[in-house]
């Protein structure tokens, strides 16, 4: 009988985690080509802007990477280093 309760336990816990872990993939945006521009437009902008930043060739080099992956249709990961980007820029 307690094999029971904890098999029951173990099964809700796991579909509940579950559920949750479906609603979060659901709830964020997919990246895509359209926030790939769009970001790519914003750190292009930050980066004329912020001539003097120590941060600057760090922002530039992932800006390439974020073109790099966004031309590779692989957009999660460019919108993730133009996003960097834009925050060592303080553009954020």
């Amino acid at each position: 009988m307690k094999f029971a309760k904890t098999a029951a336990s173990a099964a809700a816990l796991c579909l509940v985690l579950g559920v949750t872990a479906a609603y979060a993939a659901d709830a964020a945006p997919s990246a895509t080509v359209s926030s790939c521009v769009d970001l790519a437009k914003k750190v292009k902008a930050a980066l004329e802007t912020a001539q003097q930043s120590p941060n600057l060739h760090d922002a530039q080099v992932l800006s390439s990477a974020g073109r790099e992956f966004c031309s590779n249709q692989r957009y999660a990961e460019g919108v993730s280093r133009y996003s960097k980007a834009l925050q060592l820029l303080g553009a954020s």
